[in-house]
């Protein structure tokens, strides 16, 4: 029989062994530690029907001296899935061994926390789930790495060399690092990180496809991005990122480092620093092709490279429909944006609004030649109230206004301050060839283009609308 997780209990006995699919409640059957161990094989678990554990979380600790005394293994020797019911388990690393998914009951998620601990005080479960090389799936689950108040964080979530890992409607939270994959193929939608002390999100090469992923309170480790890509990583952004309230530090790192095939769209960054880089390293687009950074917000952070955002083209590239707003440098950069197109490619930007960025030395944009502005490369944008040259101006469609934003959504999120209001300049000036959802010329700013919609939807994840 092959292990599917394995917890080190000591000299405790299990007190339930359930051989079928059928829910044990251990918190009746003793008033000292209750364990419950499952085993399903392919006679009793021809159907690949769930799996439940119920061990509710209040009465753990009443039943166990210390919460390490609790635990649970399962055993099984097929394909399965594995149903957490608002349950409380102290574990060892769990190491899937087959195909298998892990969820919990629908509308109720499980928190996995780590429980031995060294002489130290110091957690030592690391990672919590390791997929290696297999296929693993895991939906509607609570990773939590740390359990008791001043435990020094040392753990990994979730690590994948050589597999498949699904992650939906997942939050992983107080770990050192979150997913660490190497040469995978990953999926991560709707999935929140949480002071994630070194990085969230970490892909040496392999696939990634990421849709609503947001990042807290996370980062600080010298020459660590809390989100990283290396380039031999085939990246899809297919939905939002949002990176808030976290820091990058150590000679030009970034706080997100991406190269992807397509296009990046509805990236946030917000009220985060990078101390001696940028903000971003993007790289998008083919050779021959388009590549493009659209709808996406940078407001309120701070830098500490020549550059805020160095965004790269492969062939041709685009920044459309992207708000720049108040951010610093506490020394002094070159540029705001620094735009790399391939030798051979072209660059557009339009439909943008950089405003109230400062300690700029040179021009907000840079990369384009005297031919690009001749040629209208730069062209539909506001550029207000910067400390820099506005070369963009030389375009006669690109204006310097108070672009008058409006939250007419909800005060406590914050990406909806950069909605145009009724009445700005700025609604329906944009590219005259572009339309917005409703049929009108585009507006300038995030929430114009086809874009749009995917963005609010993003933001209202974000900020659970």
């Amino acid at each position: 029989m092959n292990p599917l997780m394995i917890w080190l209990l000591g000299a405790c006995t299990p007190v339930t062994n359930k051989s079928d699919d059928t829910a044990a409640d251990t918190a009746s059957t003793s008033t000292a530690c209750n364990m419950a161990n499952y085993s399903g094989d392919t006679a009793s678990n021809t159907g690949a029907d769930s799996v439940t554990g119920l061990w509710p979380v209040a009465q753990v600790p009443a039943q166990c001296p210390t919460p390490e005394d609790a635990a649970l293994v399962v055993n099984t020797d097929g394909t399965g899935v594995i149903e957490f019911t608002q349950s409380y388990f102290v574990m060892q690393t769990i190491v899937p061994t087959f195909p298998v998914t892990f969820r919990s009951a629908s509308g109720v998620t499980a928190t996995l926390l780590p429980g031995t601990k060294s002489a130290d005080d110091t957690k030592n479960v690391d990672p919590l789930i390791d997929v290696g090389a297999q296929t693993v799936t895991i939906a509607d689950l609570d990773l939590n790495g740390l359990t008791y108040p001043g435990d020094t964080i040392t753990n990994s979530a979730i690590t994948v060399n050589g597999g498949d890992l699904t992650l939906t409607n997942v939050f992983v939270a107080d770990v050192q690092s979150g997913v660490v994959a190497t040469s995978s193929n990953v999926i991560l939608e709707n999935v929140r990180f949480r002071d994630a002390v070194e990085s969230a999100i970490s892909l040496t090469s392999g696939t990634a496809e990421l849709s609503e992923v947001e990042v807290s309170q996370s980062g600080g480790v010298d020459g660590v991005s809390v989100i990283s890509a290396t380039s031999d990583t085939d990246v899809t952004v297919s939905g939002g990122i949002t990176i808030t309230d976290s820091l990058a530090t150590g000679d030009q790192t970034p706080l997100i480092e991406l190269s992807t095939a397509s296009s990046i769209e509805s990236l946030i960054v917000s009220d985060s620093e990078s101390t001696s880089g940028p903000l971003a390293n993007l790289t998008v687009g083919t050779a021959g092709d388009y590549g493009s950074l659209t709808n996406s917000l940078f407001f309120d952070n701070t830098y500490g490279d020549d550059c805020a955002i160095n965004l790269t083209g492969k062939g041709n590239l685009s920044m459309d429909h992207v708000i720049v707003s108040d951010l610093d440098n506490p020394g002094s950069s070159d540029s705001l944006v620094c735009l790399s197109p391939d030798t051979d490619g072209s660059v557009v930007v339009e439909n943008s609004i950089l405003q109230r960025n400062w300690s700029v030395t040179g021009s907000v944009l840079s990369g384009l030649s005297a031919e690009d502005y001749d040629q209208g490369a730069v062209r539909y944008n506001n550029f207000y109230d910067n400390e820099g040259e506005d070369a963009g101006l030389l375009d006669p469609t690109n204006v310097s206004e108070d672009p008058n934003f409006s939250n007419t959504v909800n005060a406590d999120c914050k990406p909806y301050n950069f909605l145009l209001a009724i009445d700005s300049t700025l609604v329906d000036a944009g590219d005259p060839a572009e339309r917005d959802n409703d049929g009108s010329q585009t507006d300038m700013g995030a929430f114009g283009g086809e874009g749009q919609a995917n963005l609010e939807t993003s933001i209202n994840w974000y900020c659970g609308l």
